[in-house]
């Protein structure tokens, strides 16, 4: 795929902050207040004693502090340092300053929705008929069963109707119905993006190709919406684009005759290529793709029709997702925000994300005895994510403990002083990277070289830039710019503990 960079900036946010974080502050607000009584320093008499017998280390280390006045100079920065065996706190700064995690966020969804679902968990994507089969002919309606999962995609959906094909169905005499209600149908995680944002997608019982379209264009030649996986590719007709001869913005939304409707910038496709943008009705979409391969295949349906209540009827056909402890791991190494949502609302049986990400914040506290964490939502997209270093830490050490995050979280290299080899040989840092405008996270596990596990959480924020940010505007070279301090920052306390700690 090739991303028109110059126009899409996916990294881009519009943002409230002050209206939408208010609610978080009020959550928040009695460990707030100390922490910025006590400025950029070490907090020490605010450490609470860690669960399971740990112990806090009586005087923190000052390097971090040196470290965050280099490298985030207008932003705050904390950071937490656990040995996982004896739980005791080898390093903090600012360890209960409260930090947006963003997509850190889904270490603790991976481990709710696992101990929750369990690691065997399958997501499921069924094929039923509610009569009959006589000739080939199903005496009923069809019923694509939508199970939450969101990894769907057009290729799996073609390996169905094969099945069908192969058990000689041929046709219905009723209804071509689907069914999305195993999950509630939200348009977007949240609602500060820009509206062409493929990481923000719909949520739906029924999802297909996380929830995007692919647009594709040649030069001077007509846009080309297509449901692309990597066999099949079936034009859509439930989302629809047209070209206006305006010179900005790029991409407007709207819903128009019941289908999502773009109109772009006809300026900015002059020259061939490709993206992807976000579907906003998922389900209507999947149903669409699955009759025009069916029928692709011989296999001749109705237009489809979103089922009122649960379909009742035999199976002719399904899709089984891999085990939740897999699925888990490639939403932890690519970050895929639907899969984040779609497992914190399965794991938590509630009917909009705000209430799901609550269930999970109180799981947490209880499962980890952690302080005032706020969630609200699982992937971390939104604004109204809190949570402390020392939380976060704590979390993770438990969990490193316990063997929950064992084969998870993605090799994170920490380069040395003088060039591109290992801060130290043997030793390997698994970790999960959380990134937003002026947000930078980063938390998980060293191993060292004798087998030590430490356990770790590294924030950094600017807030006051961050508060700033118009979604609209092209390009925020400041955020990157505080992006690659961030990373440095990250890059240099791992390598002083490597060095001290790690054996």
């Amino acid at each position: 795929m090739f991303l028109a960079t110059a126009w899409v900036n996916l990294g881009l946010m519009k943002r409230r902050f002050f209206l939408s974080i208010a609610a978080s502050l009020l959550m928040v607000a009695p460990v707030l207040a100390p922490i910025a009584a006590a400025g950029p320093q070490h907090v020490e008499t605010a450490l609470r004693p860690l669960p399971r017998g740990g112990e806090v280390a009586p005087k923190p280390r000052g390097s971090v502090a040196d470290l965050a006045a280099k490298y985030n100079k207008n932003g705050q920065s904390a950071a937490v340092l656990i040995d996982v065996a004896s739980g005791k706190v080898l390093d903090v700064y600012n360890a209960d300053r409260m930090m947006p995690p963003a997509s850190v966020t889904k270490v603790v969804t991976t481990l709710y929705g696992i101990e929750t679902l369990g690691e065997t968990y399958r997501f499921t994507t069924r094929v039923l008929a509610t009569g009959p089969t006589s000739g080939g002919i199903v005496q009923g309606d069809l019923v694509l069963m939508g199970g939450g999962d969101p990894a769907l995609d057009s290729d799996e959906l073609a390996r169905m109707i094969k099945d069908l094909r192969d058990a000689g169905i041929k046709g219905i005499t009723g209804q071509f119905l689907y069914y999305d209600a195993a999950l509630p149908t939200l348009k977007e995680i949240d609602d500060g993006q820009p509206v062409e944002a493929a990481y923000n997608p719909a949520v739906s019982g029924l999802n297909l190709n996380f929830n995007r379209v692919h647009l594709e264009w040649d030069a001077g030649a007509a846009l080309r919406l297509r449901a692309r996986a990597e066999q099949h590719a079936p034009s859509v007709s439930t989302v629809r684009i047209e070209k206006m001869e305006r010179s900005g913005p790029i991409y407007q939304y709207e819903v128009k005759g019941g289908a999502d409707h773009w109109t772009v910038a006809a300026p900015a496709f002059k020259r061939a290529g490709a993206t992807w943008l976000p579907v906003r009705n998922p389900a209507p979409y999947a149903a669409e793709v699955f009759r025009t391969l069916a029928e692709h295949y011989g296999l001749l349906l109705p237009y489809p029709v979103r089922a009122d209540g649960v379909p009742d009827g035999r199976e002719l056909a399904r899709m089984e997702r891999r085990d939740l402890k897999l699925v888990s791991r490639g939403m932890l190494h690519f970050s895929t925000n639907l899969t984040a949502e779609v497992l914190g609302l399965t794991a938590s049986g509630q009917s909009a994300l705000g209430s799901s990400g609550i269930a999970m914040q109180i799981w947490a506290k209880q499962k980890y005895a952690i302080g005032d964490a706020v969630f609200r939502d699982h992937s971390g997209l939104g604004d109204f994510n809190r949570i402390s270093a020392l939380d976060m830490a704590q979390i993770v050490a438990q969990a490193g403990k316990a063997g929950d995050l064992d084969g998870l979280l993605r090799r994170y290299f920490v380069q040395g002083p003088k060039g591109k080899k290992p801060a130290v040989e043997g030793a390997e840092v698994r970790a999960k990277t959380g990134t937003l405008n002026f947000v930078r996270g980063l938390s998980g596990l060293v191993h060292g070289r004798s087998g030590q596990k430490l356990a770790f959480a590294i924030f950094s924020a600017d807030l006051e830039a961050r508060a700033k940010i118009d979604g609209t505007n092209a390009r925020q070279p400041a955020a990157k710019r505080f992006a690659g301090s961030a990373r440095a920052f990250e890059q240099s306390v791992l390598r002083r503990w490597m060095l001290e700690f790690a054996r």
